[in-house]
């Protein structure tokens, strides 16, 4: 800052201000209360009338930039079942802070950032960055932008929209966002198993389109609504040092939420589809309420020798797979009639026959074997024909003698 235009007063000058490795724990506690309102209440006497001061002030504060460096952020919002986690947050702005209206030009990179709602992580340790002008408007509290410089991992998105402040607690908000490439990899890059160093060297081929919205006002008992669509048509994949790709991958799927209530949000994937060789795996997945009574309309159906999976995906070294599946199940119903045993109102059928099956790895290298599995699926009852199998616990987890 100009130390001479502190010990004038008026109009004070500061070039920058840093802000260093800071830690954040947002919290919204479950009856609304937040953990950053810290401010004690005011219970001072009111001055008498002859007392107080009404002459303005002319005190001013000119600031050109900002920035924040290696932020670590948590926000967990207990009533609508959320967690937000930022790891590594970088950002800088540049602005002229005495105009009512200026453009903000900032940037903004972000390590990790992981996301869970109720049940459903959207958001895991993914890497982010942005480059936006922000046009700001002082009188009404609103910030407008339009960028198509932000990237999540390798996707890379276009955005437009507005954030507005309305009270110390309430914003408002209409943004809506898309990436404009098509490529299937970049959508790979969300997949935290698949986004390696070596993704450049997996070939893929195939469509996809995402987009999504946020809208509405957010308090500390209400969030804006929000939705996101996903498809892939005609997927490929194939690692570099396997023999065979995981073709025919169909996908679609539809995240909506109307008003920010968690409990009105729909996840519908009514097409996941994909093809090892001539073996088809086929899914899909309806849920609603995932906060009051979970409900859930699911089937999957897939014929596999699991001793074939790593010619197509690369499994952790020392993992060994085998055996055969033949699953064919489907479910519906509200997991509340589960609990409740009322098995009539909950709609499961089909059947799984697993044989011959071994799964060993570093931390369990005695592993799991099940010679064979037969399981049928009805609306009361899971009948397990025969199972015979073995199962040691690693000397790693036995408790010390």
């Amino acid at each position: 800052m100009d130390l001479m235009s502190a010990i004038k007063g008026g109009n004070i000058k500061v070039y920058s201000v840093l802000v260093k490795n800071p830690r954040i724990h947002a919290i919204v506690n479950a009856d609304g209360a937040v953990n950053w309102d810290i401010m004690k209440p005011d219970t001072t006497t009111a001055a008498t009338p002859e007392k107080v001061d009404t002459s303005a002030g002319e005190f001013a504060l000119s600031l050109q930039q900002y920035a924040i460096e290696d932020a670590f952020i948590t926000y967990t919002d207990r009533p609508g079942s959320m967690t937000l986690q930022i790891d590594d947050l970088d950002h800088s702005g540049k602005g002229d802070f005495t105009q009512d209206v200026f453009t903000l030009k900032t940037q903004t990179s972000i390590g990790g950032i992981s996301f869970l709602s109720g049940l459903i992580p959207y958001l895991h340790n993914v890497k982010a960055s942005m480059d936006a002008d922000i046009n700001i408007d002082n009188k009404t509290s609103t910030y407008t932008f339009k960028t198509d410089k932000i990237a999540i991992n390798n996707l890379k998105l276009a955005t437009e929209g507005f954030f507005r402040l309305l009270t110390d607690s309430t914003y408002g908000m209409d943004i809506r966002f898309k990436a404009p490439s098509t490529d299937f990899k970049d959508i790979l890059s969300l997949v935290p198993s698949i986004f390696t160093a070596d993704l450049e060297k997996i070939k893929t081929s195939g469509s996809t389109s995402f987009s999504g919205y946020v809208k509405g006002e957010y308090t500390p008992t209400m969030m804006p609504g929000f939705g996101i669509n996903l498809s892939v048509k005609n997927g490929f994949v194939q690692y570099p040092d396997l023999p065979k790709p995981i073709k025919n991958i169909q996908l679609v799927v539809d995240v909506t939420n109307p008003d920010g209530v968690p409990d009105h949000t729909v996840i519908n994937m009514p097409q996941a589809h994909l093809e090892m060789d001539s073996a088809p795996v086929d899914l899909r997945l309806l849920v609603k309420t995932p906060v009051s009574d979970l409900y859930v309309d699911a089937a999957a159906k897939a014929k596999l020798d699991l001793a074939t999976v790593n010619q197509f995906y690369k499994l952790e070294p020392g993992t060994k797979l085998a055996g055969l599946l033949d699953a064919d199940i489907a479910a519906k119903g509200f997991l509340s009639a589960i609990e409740k045993s009322q098995y009539d109102k909950f709609d499961a059928q089909g059947a799984i026959i697993l044989k011959n099956m071994l799964y060993s790895s570093k931390d369990y290298p005695d592993g799991v074997k099940v010679n064979e599995l037969q399981a049928q699926f009805t609306p009361k009852n899971l009948n397990v024909k025969q199972f015979a199998g073995q199962y040691r616990e690693p000397t790693s987890m036995q408790p010390a003698k």
